[in-house]
């Protein structure tokens, strides 16, 4: 999954200057991960201390969609699952006032981040073709899926390291990713297996063009719809 380096990379760095719109970015899958890593009143008593006054007053505004379950993603903090996010559906939520808000225009330009970088990378389905050709050829299936886990999770973590680099990403990351010590870097010079790393540099390079403080947010639905069926790579 596309993590927290690559929705900040995907933004003009004077954009992150703006401490909503940074907070937005990160939001769908920071909100998510307090309760998971540390449960309900921890998330709320965090959110609290780390919101700012043109944000949702508190973390109850959040707790529904982030408490639900992986098989009922609609109601989730993605508006669908991360792979596929319902952009028109979070659009709908917000009122004009919203609309203009840094804010809710960060946690919008997240969404339309996983849904480019996941329709173009389409690691899930190269994951699970891979398992079925390992099983298939007789290797046990939880012994492949611990080894090629490994090799995906690897991927992104060396992604994260061409992306530092690529990007000029300045460290350490938001005090609020860096506590979560989950944004790992591998420099070993070896190739990436499920990740194409030209479709992740042009998706963050097409990213950065565009200025989610500025755009309507409909133009930028539409424009991420057709990002998405474009195929630079044929």
């Amino acid at each position: 999954m596309p993590g927290y380096l690559l929705h900040l990379a995907a933004c003009k760095p004077a954009l992150l200057e703006n401490e909503s719109f940074r907070k937005g970015v990160e939001a769908p899958d920071l909100l998510k991960k307090w309760v998971s890593k540390l449960g309900i009143n921890e998330a709320r008593r965090k959110y609290s201390s780390w919101k700012e006054p043109d944000m949702p007053p508190s973390y109850c505004f959040f707790e529904e969609r982030a408490l639900a379950k992986d098989d009922d993603q609609k109601k989730g903090l993605h508006y669908g699952y991360s792979s596929d996010p319902d952009l028109t559906a979070f659009l709908d939520t917000l009122s004009k006032d919203d609309q203009d808000n840094p804010f809710w225009r960060g946690y919008f330009w997240h969404l339309v981040t996983d849904k480019i970088m996941y329709s173009w990378l389409n690691v899930g389905e190269t994951y699970k073709q891979e398992l079925l050709k390992l099983m298939n050829a007789g290797h046990a299936r939880e012994d492949v899926e611990k080894t090629e886990k490994k090799k995906l999770h690897d991927d992104w973590d060396r992604t994260n390291e061409l992306v530092r680099e690529k990007f000029n990403i300045s460290m350490p990351l938001p005090p609020e990713i860096e506590e979560l010590n989950i944004v790992k870097f591998i420099n070993d010079g070896q190739p990436l297996t499920y990740i194409s790393w030209d479709k992740v540099e042009l998706a963050i390079e097409l990213l950065r063009a565009m200025n989610p403080l500025k755009e309507e947010m409909a133009v930028l639905s539409a424009w991420s719809d057709i990002t998405v069926s474009m195929n630079f790579f044929e």
